[in-house]
Formats: C-alpha cells, structure tokens, sequence
C-alpha cells in the first residue's frame, strides 16, 4: 500500500512538473515572436501558443498581457493598418487585458510598450478613430464608453488634456506625440466638442498612408504640397539644410541614419510652409526630438506643452507658472495609481515644476521654495511615488538645494 500511495505521489507531483513545464514553454514562444524582426512576425504563431498557455494557467497574468498584445496586432499589426480593426477582435483584446486588472489591479509582468490600462484606451481608442475617419459618429461613441467601462480611460486623462488644450491660442495647432497623449486629446474634441478649434495633429500617424488624407478631408489641417504627393511621399534624401518660412529661418537636419527625412518630417514641414505661422504651433511634452524638425532650439515652455517661439515670447514669470500650472494639479488626485504610464504624467509635471524652480531659485528662492511646497502638497512621492530616475534624481537635488 505504501509502495502504490509513492507511485501515485510521484505522477502527480511529475504531471505538475510537466504543466509547468509545458506553460513556460508555450508562454516563451508566444513571447519570442515579439523580439523578432518585424518582417519574420507571425502573431498568429504567438496567439496560438499563449492561447495554450492561458488555458493551463489562467491566474498568469503574463500570459494574458502576452495573449492581448497577439491578438492587438493581428487586429491591426501598426497604424498603417488602423482602419482594418474589427470590432470583434477588439473585444478579444480588450478581454485579456480586463482579465489581468480582475486578477490585480497592479500588474507585475513583463511589458512591451504599454501597461495594460494604457492598452485598453490604445485598443478602443484606435478603434474610434477608425470610425471617425468612416463618419460614423455613433460607432465612435461607442468605442469610447466601451473604453471607458473597460477601464481603459480615466477622468485625470481626460481633465490633463482639457487643461492642455486651455494652454493654446485659438485656431492652434497642437503636434501630439504617442497614444496616451493623442487619444485623451482625440476624446476630449471629438466626443466633448472641446476646443474643437485646436487642430490636434499625431506626429506618428503621419507616417501611415490614410492619416493625412483623412486630415486635409475634413479640414483640420491643409498641406502646401499637391494631393498626391500628400498620398505617396515616404521619404528624402537630406543633409543640413536651413529652411526659410515667412521672416523664421532655422536648419533642418536629418532624423533617419543622418541621412533622410521620413513620411512625418516632410509632412509636417508642408504644414508649416502651408500655415506660415499664421496659427500658433504647440508641441504635447516629453517628445521624441527627432520627430521636432530640428525645431528644440525655438520652443519656448508652457506648463505642459511648449510653443514654437518664432516671435521671442519671454518665458513665463513666476507668478504667471505657477497660476498656469495649477490648473493641472487638482485632477492628480483622480490618476490611476495602478498605472505606471498615468503615473508617469505626474512626472511630467513635476519635471515642469523642477525645472522652473531650478532657473529661478538663484535669484528668488522664496518664489522657488513657494513652488516646491505647492507641488509637494499635490504629488506627496509615498502617496504618487516618481516613476523615472532621472526626475527623482532631479526631486532630491531641488529639495536638498532649498
């Protein structure tokens, strides 16, 4: 008897072994396909072996984040291929990352770009846009209360974008970059009507076929460049050039390999040529400089956007940062702080904050240590805890410095 209960111990316990080993092999494949290069990816691969993996293990959330990515891409791979989303394959998506926040609000697996909340607004509103580039009002709606009932949305992202939206002149333009700072500003005009007069521009979708047609279609935005070379222009040779609009000339330089101009540089630079800083130009924060135009040096900062500075505007006084930067502390208490990417818009304020403080802190450190007591009494770090080092680093120095 003894002999036959060890028997049956060691085939249970070697048939646990074996799910597991069977889990992290299936879990590893679907994952491999994501470091692959992009033209040898096959998500149908990955979706398989993850769906596998998630039936032998269906508390790994690991496997669920993995198995959501697959399905995202097989919905739509990159933004060129945006307006091929199905509805029925972003429910799909949108189900793995909702199973991961029912399982834990604060996931501790590996991620690709995008955390799963900010995976769910990426999902839904994608699929919003595409509606909106169809006309389709009522289905764009829908996208976004789905989003919003998911999770995937919350009222910090959409307070932080009206105040952003606040900061522009009328008629703007503003140049967004990345979608967890496009798609709140998208929610905000399309669905709310706000600021509808702000021309709200993704850096990144310009590179894709659809999105600049859709653009000049219903008037957001005109090019100086005929229809069709808007259509098919996907890059240039370049080398440092200095470019003359109106009376502001500043030089151009390559942003590929030192050596080309992508799809969005020329585009952009259309757009400028076209708008002759007639209207405002505003960047969102924390953007790739090379998507800038080689424009770094003539922005000026605004809270949380900057201006492109042709006319010289002096920086913003003290008294004035401090009235404009307020109307972004308020809602910091709605962030969701299972979410590093929202976290880490709380970093992009202090970072705002930190760095007037630090240019004024020689010459009035009363107004500096002002500052610093207003943002410390909005972004406590034990209740908001500093997601990136580098603000940290720039934390501790202005506090030991006052």
């Amino acid at each position: 008897m003894k002999i036959l209960f060890t028997f049956i111990f060691v085939i249970i316990v070697s048939c646990g072994f074996s799910q597991t080993d069977d889990f992290n092999q299936l879990l590893e494949k679907g994952k491999a396909e994501f470091k692959k290069e992009d033209d040898k990816q096959d998500f149908f691969v990955a979706a398989e072996a993850l769906q596998k993996a998630v039936a032998l293990k269906p508390e790994n959330t690991e496997a669920h984040y993995f198995l959501g990515c697959a399905y995202s891409r097989t919905n739509s791979k990159d933004a060129n291929m945006l307006l091929k989303m199905t509805a029925e394959m972003t429910i799909k998506v949108s189900e793995q990352f909702e199973a991961i926040i029912k399982l834990t609000p604060e996931y501790k697996g590996e991620i690709i770009i995008l955390d799963p909340y900010s995976k769910l607004n990426s999902e839904w509103s994608s699929l919003a846009m595409k509606y909106w580039y169809y006309n389709k009002t009522d289905s764009m709606q829908w996208a976004y209360n789905e989003s919003k009932k998911r999770g995937g949305f919350s009222e910090f992202l959409v307070s932080q974008s009206r105040a952003k939206l606040d900061i522009c002149d009328k008629n703007a333009i503003l140049i967004s970059s990345g979608d967890n700072a496009t798609f709140p500003l998208f929610y905000v005009q399309q669905i709310e009507g706000y600021r509808k007069d702000v021309s709200l521009i993704d850096i990144s979708l310009l590179n894709t076929e659809w999105y600049a047609r859709v653009l000049a279609g219903k008037g957001v935005i005109s090019f100086d460049n005929k229809r069709k070379y808007v259509d098919t222009i996907q890059y240039c040779e370049w080398k440092d050039s200095l470019i003359t609009i109106e009376n502001f000339s500043w030089t151009v330089k390559p942003s590929y390999y030192d050596l080309y101009l992508g799809r969005s540089d020329i585009l952009f630079m259309s757009i400028l040529r076209d708008n002759k800083f007639k209207r405002s130009i505003y960047f969102t924060t924390a953007f790739n400089e090379s998507m800038r135009l080689s424009l770094k040096d003539y922005l000026i900062s605004l809270t949380m956007l900057d201006k492109l500075n042709i006319n010289k505007e002096p920086e913003l006084s003290t008294p004035k940062f401090k009235t404009e930067i307020l109307k972004f502390l308020p809602s910091i208490k709605q962030v969701n702080k299972f979410s590093p990417d929202e976290m880490s818009f709380i970093d992009d304020i202090r970072y705002a904050v930190f760095y007037k403080i630090y240019n004024v802190m020689n010459d009035d450190k009363t107004s500096a240590k002002d500052l610093l007591m207003m943002l410390d009494m909005y972004t406590d770090e034990k209740t908001y805890p500093i997601q990136v080092k580098s603000v940290k680093e720039f934390s501790d120095y202005i506090h030991k410095s006052l």
